[in-house]
C-alpha cells in the first residue's frame, strides 16, 4: 500500500474510533457490510468468507462475548469495513473494477490480523460445540 493510500486509509481508522464503542453505529456498519457482500457476491468472493467472519467477530466483541483481540485490530477491521461500505473510495464502486480497491484493502487488513481471525474462528467453533452439548 502506497503512502497516499495509507494516509487515505487513516481517515477510516480515525472514523473507526467513533464507532468502536457505539452500538448503534456498529450495528449500522455491520448491516451495510453484510448488504454489500450479498449484493456483490461475485466481485468480493475472494474475501467474502473473511468479511463474514469479521462481522461475526465484531458482533461478539460488541456484545462482550469475545475480547481476546487487541483493540487496535478491532479498529483495523472496522476501518476496513468502513472502506468497503464507503461510496467514495479510490475507485468508485459503480465503475467497472470498482471493487478492486475494496478487495485489496480488505486483503491487506486480513493479512495483518490473520492470526486473530484464526483464533476467533477456533473460539467460535468451541462455543458452538459447547452449545450443542
Amino acid at each position: 500500500m502506497s503512502k497516499r493510500e495509507h494516509t487515505y486509509f487513516g481517515k477510516f481508522r480515525k472514523d473507526a474510533e467513533n464507532i468502536v464503542n457505539d452500538r448503534r453505529k456498529m450495528s449500522w456498519l455491520l448491516s451495510k457490510a453484510k448488504t454489500k457482500i450479498v449484493e456483490n457476491r461475485g466481485v468480493l468472493r475472494k474475501v467474502r468468507e473473511k468479511i463474514t467472519l469479521s462481522i461475526s467477530l465484531l458482533k461478539d466483541y460488541t456484545a462482550g462475548r469475545y475480547r481476546d483481540i487487541p483493540r487496535s485490530n478491532i479498529l483495523l477491521i472496522i476501518a476496513g469495513l468502513l472502506y468497503l461500505v464507503s461510496p467514495v473510495d479510490a475507485i468508485f464502486d459503480f465503475l467497472p473494477g470498482g471493487f478492486i480497491d475494496d478487495a485489496t484493502v480488505l486483503i491487506w487488513v486480513f493479512s495483518l490480523i490473520q492470526e486473530e481471525l484464526d483464533n476467533y474462528a477456533v473460539w467460535r467453533m468451541q462455543q458452538e460445540i459447547s452449545i450443542d452439548k
